[in-house]
């Protein structure tokens, strides 16, 4: 997908594990004509040309980008397009709440698998915060599925990111339309419940960690 190319991405070395074969380099060498080089060096004008010339095959880093990879949906397009596959509904909404370490991990392993595994299962953490504007039955029972299937550590990780998107609507702009949506919908349901919601949630929860989960939930609705 990428081959060939000008991408931009916060994190070059990223691409060395989706390319191994391929080398960083900020000049090229006459023998470089037999290398796949991902090249961060300055730009000339005619850089097109001379890397098609001077390398085997390219990832560029420097001029405009045909790729920004550090938009989630292209990136995640990339990963799944080495299985000629297109992303599934389910890998598109996780995208929004994994924490950034937590999305490159699973763009590394559908990589790898063809799998995106925060969506494999029946039920993902993007049903939580869809079940958060509905009655408080089906919210809790969504995060007992939930338990089920995932660390308590990754539900509690993901919801508290949901939590500060809540929180700060200087954010808003940045999400998918309907993820905003739910965002402001539960804003506004819990104008009043949630800081103290909170509060008492991490004060209590050391004595046990879902049922204090349990009673956060109960409590924002």
């Amino acid at each position: 997908m990428i081959e060939n190319s000008v991408v931009s991405i916060s994190k070059p070395n990223l691409l060395q594990f989706f390319y191994p074969d391929y080398v960083i380099k900020e000049e090229l060498e006459y023998h470089d004509s037999e290398n796949n080089i991902i090249y961060q060096g300055s730009y000339r004008p005619d850089l097109t040309e001379y890397l098609t010339l001077n390398t085997n095959n390219y990832i560029s880093l420097t001029g405009n980008p045909d790729y920004d990879l550090d938009n989630r949906e292209i990136m995640l397009e990339l990963v799944y397009s080495k299985h000629n596959r297109k992303p599934t509904k389910k890998s598109l909404e996780s995208i929004d709440y994994l924490e950034e370490e937590e999305f490159i991990y699973c763009c590394k392993v559908c990589w790898v698998t063809g799998v995106w595994i925060s969506s494999e299962k029946d039920v993902s953490v993007y049903d939580l915060f869809q079940a958060s504007n509905k009655s408080q039955k089906e919210f809790l029972k969504t995060y007992f599925e939930l338990e089920r299937e995932y660390p308590f550590y990754m539900i509690e990780s993901s919801f508290f990111t949901f939590l500060t998107k809540v929180s700060d609507r200087e954010l808003d702009s940045s999400h998918s339309s309907h993820y905003s949506r739910l965002i402001q919908t539960f804003r506004s349901n819990t104008k009043t419940s949630l800081k103290p919601s909170v509060m008492a949630y991490m004060k209590d929860k050391i004595e046990n960690e879902s049922l204090s989960f349990s009673k956060l939930l109960t409590n924002l609705r």
